[in-house]
């Protein structure tokens, strides 16, 4: 093991194992569907406990995650995410998010009131619970993002 790691010009045997496992996981999201369910699947689980969506609020978010997986199908239709920029793809997926939420800004606001719309610590956990639901609905946009910002942070 230590001619290997020598041979290789590796130092530190856990940061290696940690890149290994990072490309490793990178390239499934990105070539395997299978791949792309197992890591939603884990998301999920991860944060299912921390993002509880109630049988009463899921019909409402599901109308915006539906929206946005439709608007995100059409603008991969046009010409695929996944061949767009960094930023392009930041700025179309936030972009559905936005318009979801705006075209189904009544019934949200019928559900959450209004003067609670307007709290951003609670918009930002409706957003959460939007993203949570989005990874079982299409998840390969959100997981396109993670890659994103994982490979900005190497």
């Amino acid at each position: 093991m230590s001619a290997l790691m020598t041979a290789n010009k590796v130092s530190n045997p856990h940061k290696a194992g940690e890149a290994l496992g990072a490309t490793m996981i990178l390239h499934l999201v990105e070539n395997c569907p299978a791949g792309q369910q197992l890591m939603a699947g884990v998301i999920q689980s991860k944060f299912k406990s921390k993002l509880p969506i109630t049988e009463a609020e899921r019909p409402v978010l599901m109308l915006v995650t539906q929206d946005v997986c439709q608007r995100l199908d059409a603008e991969n239709a046009t010409r695929p995410i996944s061949s767009r920029s960094q930023a392009e793809r930041s700025s179309v997926i936030t972009a559905a998010m936005q318009g979801s939420i705006l075209k189904h800004m009544e019934p949200l606001a019928n559900f959450y009131g209004l003067d609670k719309m307007k709290n951003n610590k609670l918009m930002e956990g409706v957003g959460q619970k939007i993203a949570l639901l989005i990874f079982q609905q299409c998840p390969s946009y959100l997981l396109q993002l993670g890659i994103d910002e994982y490979m900005k942070r190497k």
